[in-house]
């Protein structure tokens, strides 16, 4: 259920549903150096915040990718956020079962 907007708050929303996700591995949901949520694919989280600077992490622990927010009242930050497999990886997966697959996230529209 997506937050209620509140002009005194702001919020940051992850949605792992895209179709370039590969669907394999936890990705964990880091804010401000706080574990806030693991998220498996087609799952999404959000939390309503202060509004002002934070950083958002999200980490499959062997690759990360961070974002530097400035958050104004009643802001919502969504982003889209996913495992990828590189052509290193897609060979690995193709011989062994296993690779190394890296994190996506991009800003999207709330």
């Amino acid at each position: 259920m997506p937050p209620t907007y509140t002009p005194e708050t702001a919020t940051i929303e992850v949605r792992r549903t895209s179709d370039r996700d590969i669907k394999m591995r936890l990705l964990m949901v880091v804010l401000d150096g706080k574990e806030m949520a693991s998220l498996k694919f087609g799952e999404s989280w959000s939390t309503r915040i202060a509004p002002g600077p934070h950083t958002l992490r999200i980490t499959n622990h062997l690759f990360s990718l961070e974002a530097a927010l400035d958050l104004a009242e009643g802001e919502i930050a969504a982003f889209q956020a996913g495992n990828v497999v590189g052509l290193i990886g897609l060979v690995f997966l193709s011989l062994f079962g296993v690779g190394p697959y890296k994190v996506f996230m991009r800003r999207v529209h709330p």
